[in-house]
């Protein structure tokens, strides 16, 4: 019980993987950090950035960190992150049926005690297939459309300032 108030404390910092589609989402807790988010720096390359799941027993494991490096500005070293991610047997489906889509990716960086949002950064942009045949759409504007308004002919013309 000391150890678990004294870890609590410790650990200032949480990153946090959020995959989804638009619709739905799934979040899976990367790791814990002793410092603040101000003191590190995450370095992307997005061109090798890959998810792969991995089956296990008791759930599925997730490889990501090709192309994502954590480093320690103060300290001015490499933080080590974890190569697979623990995905629970409950959610393994949901995220399968997700990496088969368009979906994005971003890791949270959240505060220990509130767990409010303080930064994120996308590690993979959605991007639509391009494989698929167009089909025809019928688009619908958001706002309708207002008639042009035209001063009648009679009307003086407006001045110019």
């Amino acid at each position: 019980m000391i150890y678990r108030a004294q870890k609590k404390e410790m650990a200032r910092t949480r990153l946090i993987t959020e995959i989804g589609n638009g619709t739905d989402t799934i979040m899976l807790p990367v790791m814990e950090l002793p410092y603040l988010a101000k003191h590190y720096r995450i370095k992307l390359s997005r061109s090798r950035m890959a998810f792969q799941l991995i089956d296990t027993k008791s759930g599925a494991n997730l490889s990501w960190t090709n192309g994502v490096q954590l480093t320690s500005a103060v300290l001015e070293m490499s933080v080590p992150l974890p190569p697979l991610i623990f995905v629970p047997f409950w959610k393994v489906a949901k995220l399968r049926s997700l990496l088969q889509v368009p979906h994005f990716a971003a890791i949270r960086i959240l505060s220990d005690h509130t767990n409010r949002y303080l930064d994120m950064l996308v590690l993979r942009k959605m991007q639509q297939d391009l494989s698929a045949t167009p089909t025809m759409a019928v688009t619908v504007p958001v706002y309708p459309v207002l008639p042009s308004v035209l001063p009648p002919a009679s009307a003086p013309p407006l001045e110019k300032y």
